[in-house]
């Protein structure tokens, strides 16, 4: 992941945007959880109503003891006006932490697409600067094909990658971790036995992504191949057919052709197994957490039945952010085999400069880009 420190660099000039999108995500993540964090008082309050009685806790407000007080003072609305009335308070305040969480998610999401077009239009921008300095020789050397590829196909694969960059860095791990803390709150031993089987998730999709960045980066070059011959054959078709070589150069395309596109498969099929083995292993968990979670509660150990379904709730919360991890890292895998690939030109560039007579030339005109070029 040490190529992404060009993207990173791109992105500091993003810095405010970035801050204000990681504030908009810490914001959603915060609300989505008060409106899970209801359902425990909406439980209690419909299956023990009045029978209980809440006394006010000894501690003053904090976020250890949230919970307590909200039941407090949702069982003295309650007492006070019905168990009606308290059931809707309950539900309003969930239709209005579910808007406010969403709206900051909508805001987060309008901060993004800037921060995304802007370092696309950057790397575009500098990439054709360099191609406007090379020298002739560059061109019959290296095959347009390859350059043309990392223009369209390349390009492509980074901004993706900055969305996984930004998402596998910021939304998905501050989710993950907001959801944990409040897990380890709600009961440690509980959650001390579901912090032990995570790393065996980690471990599995960890592998899967370095398998997906070695194929990527295969695929990429084969692309560039294709590509390359494709222009070899534009550009000499009258040779090809003076020659009678249409089988032969056929056959080479054909043959880049199908391997290419067995390897895509390949991409793909991992690809695709990614999210679904997140998931199964997340229902795995869940069915374990089933089990000892139930065993606490039936003994009476730490834990009553309504914290132990929002505990539940809150868990399977963090099946889809960790779903939405994988895809996130297999985009950004991707990516980087598209970054591995684009620092060629500039070594060749060099190399060119060393020559005697080879001095590159610079564009008289241009768009100057605002950082300099790591291409």
């Amino acid at each position: 992941m040490k190529r992404f420190a060009l993207i990173i660099k791109y992105l500091r000039v993003q810095k405010a945007n970035i801050v204000w999108y990681t504030l908009c995500m810490l914001f959603s993540v915060l609300f989505s959880l008060v409106s899970f964090a209801l359902v425990a008082p909406f439980l209690k309050m419909i299956f023990l109503g009045s029978k209980e009685v809440i006394n006010q806790p000894a501690q003053a407000f904090s976020f250890e003891n949230a919970t307590a007080w909200l039941d407090y003072y949702l069982f003295s609305w309650m007492h006070q006006h019905g168990k009606t009335y308290a059931l809707a308070a309950i539900c309003i305040m969930v239709v209005v932490t579910t808007l406010i969480k969403n709206l900051f998610l909508y805001l987060s999401y309008r901060l993004l697409a800037p921060i995304r077009n802007h370092v696309m239009t950057e790397l575009r921008s500098n990439l054709y600067t360099k191609i406007l300095q090379l020298p002739i020789g560059f061109f019959t050397d290296q095959r347009k094909g390859d350059i043309i590829s990392r223009m369209s196909n390349d390009m492509h694969e980074i901004e993706w990658s900055i969305i996984g960059t930004l998402e596998g860095l910021i939304r998905e791990p501050l989710t993950i971790i907001i959801i944990l803390t409040t897990l380890v709150i709600l009961s440690p031993a509980l959650s001390l036995f579901l912090l032990i089987l995570l790393p065996v998730t980690g471990f599995v999709i960890g592998r899967l992504s370095r398998s997906l960045k070695r194929d990527s980066g295969i695929a990429q070059k084969e692309l560039g191949v294709l590509l390359s011959v494709v222009d070899e054959t534009l550009s000499g078709l009258r040779v090809i057919k003076a020659f009678n070589a249409e089988r032969k150069i056929g056959d080479k395309f054909y043959g880049i052709n199908d391997g290419l596109n067995t390897l895509r498969n390949k991409i793909a099929f991992r690809r695709d197994l990614g999210s679904p083995l997140s998931e199964t292993m997340g229902v795995t968990l869940l069915a374990c957490i089933l089990w000892f979670g139930g065993e606490l509660v039936l003994n009476n150990q730490v834990m009553d039945a309504g914290d132990f379904i929002t505990y539940i709730i809150l868990f399977s919360q963090i099946i889809s952010p960790a779903k939405n991890l994988s895809t996130a890292f297999y985009n950004a895998q991707k990516g980087s085999a598209a970054i591995a690939s684009r620092p060629s030109i500039r070594a060749i560039q060099m190399a060119y400069s060393s020559w005697p007579g080879g001095r590159c030339s610079s564009p008289s005109s241009g768009r100057a880009s605002s950082i300099s070029s790591p291409v």
